[in-house]
């Protein structure tokens, strides 16, 4: 109770505070308030709350502290029981001319076929750069992924029988944003003539 007439309080003093500043523009100024006197305004409300929240801080603070446990509970419970499922693997494939888009093609078709710990491969859009590896390459990111990469280059290796496996985890293990499962293909520029 204490707490919401802090609240109730700072809301009936705020607005007298304002209507007897100085620098409020007349009804003869131009309609728009200028930036000074926006910032003023700004910063009489934050420190009228401010000081009239300020002895409800330890209450406050105990709620948060609440707060964070519940979170934390929640947090253990979720991932103990599973409900997190792990996302399946992410497809990239890199070409090099557009005369590849029929491999591509015959990539998708073999890869949608293939599951990774039970999962089906999200398939991604192809993307073309204008460089590449000279030897078609199979790329992952997280040293969980190896023995994925292993047994998905070994199949892609019906299609490409020259790709290789580019292990980059020691490069991206610890980047947050590459998640496991992400895996690209990288095509030579000659891909093309190996079926």
């Amino acid at each position: 109770m204490l707490k919401f007439n802090f609240f109730k309080l700072s809301f009936i003093i705020t607005p007298a505070l304002l209507a007897s500043y100085d620098d409020v523009p007349s009804a003869n100024q131009h309609r728009y308030i200028n930036q000074t006197y926006l910032i003023k305004m700004i910063l009489l409300v934050v420190i009228t709350n401010v000081l009239l929240v300020n002895r409800t801080n330890a209450g406050l603070s105990e709620s948060i502290q609440n707060n964070l446990l519940n979170y934390n509970q929640s947090y253990e419970r979720v991932t103990k029981s599973k409900i997190i499922k792990e996302a399946p693997a992410r497809l990239w494939i890199h070409i090099r001319s557009d005369d590849q888009s029929t491999l591509v093609k015959d990539i998708y078709r073999l890869t949608s076929t293939i599951k990774l710990n039970g999962l089906s491969i999200k398939q991604k859009a192809f993307l073309k750069v204008p460089t590449g590896p000279y030897n078609s390459q199979l790329r992952f990111f997280k040293s969980a992924d190896q023995s994925n990469a292993k047994y998905l280059v070994n199949q892609l290796r019906k299609l490409i029988p020259s790709i290789e496996t580019v292990d980059l985890s020691g490069k991206y293990n610890s980047v947050s944003w590459i998640k496991s499962g992400h895996f690209e293909i990288w095509l030579s520029i000659q891909a093309n003539s190996e079926n």
